[in-house]
């Protein structure tokens, strides 16, 4: 998965912590493998 962009939206300070908002543009891609053939070898 590559991520290609995070961009802050808004902070926002509390008495006891810190509350981020943000936003991200990724991909994510899927490898299958080739089905084998029967009586052939796989390619």
């Amino acid at each position: 998965m590559n991520v290609s962009r995070i961009e802050v939206r808004g902070v926002y300070p509390h008495a006891s912590y810190l509350r981020v908002s943000a936003t991200t543009t990724a991909q994510a891609s899927v490898h299958l493998p080739c089905p084998s053939v029967p009586g052939g070898a796989a390619r």
